[in-house]
């Protein structure tokens, strides 16, 4: 009995002498705080992996408690893997948390096959047990199947669908005289090593409703360089463009030695590490489109090359690269190299389109074969292209709506509205009527209370 007293109350002395965080309550009112109550993780293609997001389970009160167990609801069939402890698992037990004190679990998404054209969301829960009390947080993802193109060769008339996007892992060629048609509201994202090499023939037209998009792979990453970019060389059949973005890319566009007009239509070229559109002895016609963000000239037209350009909205502001050429470069040698080109000397046309940029001069022309037309524009130069232009005394602020996020609408007092001469474009960027007094640039102006639900 003596002996009994005496172990009681030397583990009663021990328990009394604990610090105050190492002693365990069971006190059912005593819950886990949690950092987030979801963890979010990026659409991915199956296959994939995302990075690992953290989770920091607290304990607030001044006591210690056990948690009975931490589990993935999903359990094995999960497409998460969990790392508690520095263990992957999907159950740990009996996890003691001193009081004040936290635990830090490791979440990662794997996505897996749907077998779906659209993205598929793939929830899960960890439940947390502790002192009788079960508490959750969501895990929320979501898999996006796709078509993947490593180094491959089209090498016969070709239709690409729209019901999933394509994964471009390495370069995608099109081999002379054949033919590439790519359905509208098509979508490809492109990694690294990828690049889109046209010697045949290209048709891309999207609509208002359902565009063509080229661009890097990781939706969430917007920056210049992603992946090489579309390249045309010496296309045996036509090159038509029509509401086609591409994004992120180091060189936009490259187009040489084409014997047949290149038609951009409600184009995007946006965000390009090097040039926007690089052009070698071809003939191109582009309108209503936007040129914005580059490294390089947003335009760099070498050899014999003629442009004409109507409704553009070509913009210089908002790159996170230091740009020092212009954003119009043209000139008969090639450009690094500064070789001359034999060919016949380049023509330059533009009208009704914008040029600005943070350069004082934008514009540089050299070795045409006649002077270059620029009138009813908006000029970023100290060159006098004529009256018909605005030239230089403005702030981007002034001109669009917001460049940060890409808008180049106009705002209801930019000095371009009814500043156009009406040609044979009567619709803008936006597939909207202009009006009988047309705005310059790729935007018509329309007050919101005169918008359709759709505009």
């Amino acid at each position: 009995m003596r002996f009994s007293f005496l172990v009681f109350f030397l583990l009663f002395f021990a328990w009394a002498c604990l610090p105050k965080e190492e002693q365990l309550s069971t006190d059912p009112i005593l819950k886990l705080a949690f950092s987030t109550d979801t963890l979010q993780f990026d659409t991915l293609i199956s296959g994939q992996k995302s990075t690992f997001e953290q989770l920091q389970v607290y304990n607030r009160a001044e006591k210690a408690i056990e948690i009975t167990q931490i589990r993935l609801a999903g359990g094995d069939n999960s497409p998460y893997q969990v790392i508690i402890n520095g263990n992957e698992t999907t159950t740990e037990n009996n996890i003691r948390l001193l009081g004040k004190d936290s635990l830090l679990i490791i979440v990662q998404y794997h996505a897996q096959a749907t077998n779906e054209n659209a993205p598929v969301a793939m929830p899960d829960s960890l439940i947390f047990l502790t002192n009788g009390n079960e508490q959750e947080v969501k895990c929320q993802a979501a898999t996006q199947d796709v078509y993947r193109f490593g180094k491959h060769t089209i090498l016969q008339d070709t239709t690409l669908k729209a019901d999933r996007p394509f994964l471009l892992t390495d370069t995608l060629t099109v081999a002379p005289a054949v033919n590439l048609t790519i359905e509208a509201g098509a979508t490809f994202l492109a990694q690294q090593a990828a690049a889109v090499n046209i010697f045949g023939s290209l048709q891309a037209q999207g609509t208002n409703e359902q565009p063509i998009v080229f661009r890097n792979e990781k939706l969430t990453v917007e920056a210049p360089s992603q992946w090489s970019g579309i390249h045309i060389n010496s296309p045996t059949g036509e090159i038509n463009l029509q509401f086609t973005e591409v994004r992120n890319a180091q060189n936009s566009l490259c187009i040489q030695n084409s014997t047949t007009p290149v038609m951009l239509k409600n184009c995007q070229l946006i965000n390009q590490g090097g040039y926007g559109l690089l052009i070698n002895q071809a003939e191109i016609h582009a309108e209503n489109s936007i040129f914005s963000k580059s490294g390089k000239a947003m335009i760099c037209s070498y050899g014999g090359t003629h442009f004409y350009g109507n409704h553009l909205t070509i913009n210089g502001i908002g790159s996170s690269l230091l740009r020092r050429d212009p954003l119009i470069k043209v000139q008969p040698e090639a450009p690094e190299t500064n070789s001359k080109v034999q060919a016949n000397a380049p023509h330059f046309e533009l009208i009704n389109s914008i040029v600005w940029g943070a350069n004082q001069e934008e514009i540089s022309i050299e070795g045409t074969d006649s002077p270059a037309e620029i009138t009813f524009s908006l000029l970023k130069t100290l060159q006098d292209f004529g009256n018909t232009n605005l030239y230089n005394n403005y702030f981007s602020s002034d001109l669009f709506q917001n460049i940060e996020e890409d808008n180049y609408k106009l705002k209801e007092d930019s000095p371009q509205i009814d500043q156009a001469t009406p040609t044979a474009v009567k619709k803008d960027f936006l597939d909207r009527t202009r009006d009988e007094k047309p705005d310059i640039g790729a935007f018509e102006f329309i007050a919101e209370e005169d918008l359709t639900p759709t505009e």
